[in-house]
């Protein structure tokens, strides 16, 4: 018996999302079928259930002879979204049913020059999820990932401090802030010699739950008898763009510290606002006699916020020698905040609360000697609630210690930018240890939780991510 002649796709549809990022999960789709001119798709898989699953690839032929899909054409009907953010899906239907064949991003166009010619035709290669996970910007640190994850659009400037060397401390995105400048400062000693010695980029420790070495900043104190001088190298910058805050609105400023042994005032952080002469700093108030972290904000202008931590019955955070997560509000028209670990107190204010505070330089480690990282900026009533403090020193601390295998990949695909529809995951039966993300591209970090749990991960025809813990393989 003859089979009946088949028009090419006839069962098939290919359709392309113009102009759609990869973590866009219901993007608006352009039927492309009758453009294909050739199609091939290297399926996923395993060579056998010992092996990983591969990621699948396609790659499509399209008629270009109209220009339509070159880039830059203004006349085209999808213009301007021709660019490298294109998704594309196959689909097959059969009878009433239709399955997902392909579902992928565009990994790098083939685009032929735009002289007119008559079969002109353009090559683009898709990628499945496996692979936009394995090509994935790399992480920062485990400890970093949550400060992104959860600070969103009010995370206004972030410094990790986990450069390998200096003189710069670059943020985490230089479209968000630019580098703090290693900078000189002298008090009263102008004789004491700067050495390298006293910054140290990745020099200190790390957060028990984090990967990302610190900064460590050691000042040289006089040891003149009756002397407050000393020498300090830290680092500042001029703001870019300037953070500002409003009436009504809240600034968080967010440190984690270790504080070294040292007869002089710990200032770590500190924003000022160059106009006015207004500031915010928080400051471990050793040389008054006490040992004490207090908060001193001023608009410049008669208003002034403050707030007094005690001098004793510090939790053990307050104490030298044992990391600590500070975190001090201000909202102009309401009392200030300062957190340290456990401990919550609130200050007081004076003056006519002002229209608002525009800070233009930040300054870390001045005459502090201590290890220093994740120094965090948000501007929002929302952006840091003492839950979420709460939150961040715990993972500070744990670093995700004791996830299922499950509960790790949905929480590396947040951090990837995995939309959680797009997600297909088993819970898993197999804990895992303290993550250790500093370095590794996303793919890499799951597949030790694939391992971990002996499960299988993959990226399926609709684009999702899926994982299958070892009850769901084995059908135990």
């Amino acid at each position: 018996m003859t089979a009946p002649d088949v028009e090419p796709w006839q069962f098939q549809r290919v359709e392309l999302a113009l102009g759609a990022q990869p973590s866009e999960p219901f993007p608006t789709w352009w039927d492309f079928t009758s453009r294909v001119k050739n199609v091939i798709l290297a399926r996923r898989g395993r060579a056998s259930e010992f092996d990983t699953t591969q990621p699948a690839t396609l790659t499509l032929t399209l008629d270009n002879s109209d220009h339509a899909l070159t880039p830059g054409n203004v006349t085209s009907t999808y213009y301007p979204n021709v660019d490298v953010a294109i998704q594309c899906r196959v689909r097959e239907t059969v009878g009433a049913k239709t399955f997902a064949v392909f579902r992928g991003y565009l990994e790098q166009p083939d685009i032929s020059d735009w002289a007119e010619c008559g079969d002109q035709e353009i090559t683009l290669s898709f990628v499945d999820r496996l692979t936009w996970l394995a090509n994935g910007r790399k992480f920062i640190s485990t400890l970093a990932e949550h400060i992104l994850y959860n600070g969103g659009s009010n995370l206004v400037a972030y410094w990790p401090l986990g450069d390998a060397q200096g003189p710069n401390a670059y943020p985490w995105d230089a479209t968000t802030q630019v580098p703090l400048i290693q900078t000189v400062a002298v008090s009263a000693d102008a004789d004491r010699v700067v050495t390298p010695e006293q910054i140290a980029f990745a020099g200190g420790d790390t957060t028990p739950g984090d990967d990302l070495k610190s900064v460590r900043f050691t000042p040289r104190v006089s040891t003149a008898t009756g002397a407050v001088a000393a020498t300090s190298v830290h680092l500042s910058g001029t703001l870019n763009p300037t953070i500002t805050v409003s009436s009504g609105q809240t600034l968080t400023v967010t440190v984690w510290i270790k504080p070294g042994t040292l007869d002089y005032a710990h200032e770590p952080f500190r924003l000022d606002a160059s106009g006015t002469g207004g500031y915010l700093y928080v400051a471990r108030n050793v040389y008054s006699g006490g040992n004490n972290w207090i908060l001193r904000a001023s608009s410049g202008g008669g208003w002034t916020a403050s707030v007094d931590g005690p001098s004793t019955g510090f939790t053990p955070e307050g104490h030298t020698g044992i990391w600590q997560l500070i975190t001090a509000q201000i909202t102009l028209g309401a009392n200030p905040t300062l957190w340290m670990g456990t401990e919550r107190l609130t200050g007081t204010t004076a003056g006519s609360t002002p229209g608002s505070i525009t800070f233009d330089t930040a300054r870390v480690g001045y005459f502090t000697g201590a290890d220093i990282c994740h120094v965090q900026v948000y501007v929002g009533s929302s952006a840091m609630s003492y839950t979420t403090h709460g939150a961040q020193r715990d993972m500070g601390f744990l670093g995700l210690n004791g996830q299922l295998t499950g509960a790790r990949i949905r929480t590396l695909a947040g951090y990837a930018g995995v939309p959680s529809g797009e997600l297909l995951v088993d819970d898993g039966v197999s804990l895992m240890r303290m993550a250790t993300l500093a370095g590794k591209r996303p793919l890499e970090a799951m597949r030790v939780a694939e391992e971990t749990e002996q499960g299988v991960l993959l990226a399926d025809g609709a684009g999702r991510l899926v994982f299958a813990d070892r009850v769901h393989r084995y059908n135990l």
